[in-house]
């Protein structure tokens, strides 16, 4: 018998995706989604430095310590049988208990192959109201995706650059005009320049800036989650807290910059973000 022991994460949610499939094709399930909700919540709070909260916590699932924003985390897993990318039930949504909803789209392996982080706001849009299931339902196609305050994850979601996020990367006057190319080039791709603005943002946050925090993304060519981890590799190696390991090149500008005085990181910071 396979010792399951010896197998990686990934190695078992792969036999965990063979054995329902096995178990549907002899009928002894109906369903191929689970455990779909807990893997998702799990990589969701890895990938944007969230800390996930207990069961018990109504109508979110993961908050950022830095900001105190509040997310609600559905999944789905395609598989060859069922296709639909309808997300779970969205409840009490006009009670306002969740700032952002991350929609995670696996492929039949467990993979995440999309990423979606979608205002509450935008949600009674496009979310129909199901009495028999008493919340929302919310299918992640065609409009929704379209929609300017919905934003794809970098590094996860599959290339959807469209011409209004084209628009959108370029947009302010206090912006820098560097290209898309560019941009797309830089996903993952920390530079010295980045891992500067980052600790910035760790120290002091954006409020003494021309620039929020998603204009600061939008510069860099990356989305606010990345931003947010980056941050917490700063917290990590500052001794407060966040991930248990962090980047050498973080490290590095820590290190270099940590004690410049306030002031003048900033005017570095904005000299990098106005950069052309």
């Amino acid at each position: 018998m396979l010792d399951v022991k010896n197998l990686e994460e990934k190695e078992l949610l792969e036999l965990y995706g063979k054995l329902m499939e096995e178990l549907r094709r002899r009928k002894l399930v109906r369903s191929s989604n689970n455990p779909v909700s807990d893997y998702a919540e799990k990589i969701v709070c890895e990938k944007l430095g969230l800390s996930l909260q207990k069961k018990s916590s109504k109508g979110y699932d993961a908050i950022d310590e830095n900001t105190g924003t509040k997310y609600q985390i559905k999944a789905r897993r395609l598989t060859s049988h069922n296709k639909s990318r309808q997300l779970g039930v969205i409840r009490n949504l006009d009670q306002k208990l969740f700032d952002f909803l991350i929609a995670v789209i696996f492929n039949e392996s467990f993979e995440p192959i999309e990423i979606w982080r979608i205002p509450r706001e935008t949600i009674p849009k496009y979310a129909r109201y199901s009495q028999h299931q008493n919340g929302h339902i919310l299918v992640l196609t065609g409009e929704v995706l379209e929609d300017k305050t919905v934003t794809s994850i970098p590094g996860w979601t599959k290339d959807r650059i469209k011409d209004r996020e084209i628009k959108d990367l370029t947009r302010g006057e206090k912006m820098g005009s560097r290209t898309l190319d560019l941009r797309r080039e830089k996903y993952h791709r920390w530079t010295d320049e980045d891992d500067i603005v980052t600790l910035y943002l760790y120290k002091y946050g954006d409020e003494e800036i021309p620039f929020t925090l998603e204009d600061v993304g939008r510069n860099l060519g990356m989305g606010v989650g990345s931003l947010r981890k980056r941050i917490a590799n700063f917290k990590a190696i500052d001794g407060k807290g966040g991930l248990k390991h962090f980047a050498r090149q973080s490290l590095k500008i820590y290190k270099k910059y940590h004690e410049t005085p306030k002031a003048k990181l900033r005017s570095l910071i904005v000299e990098i973000l106005q950069k052309e």
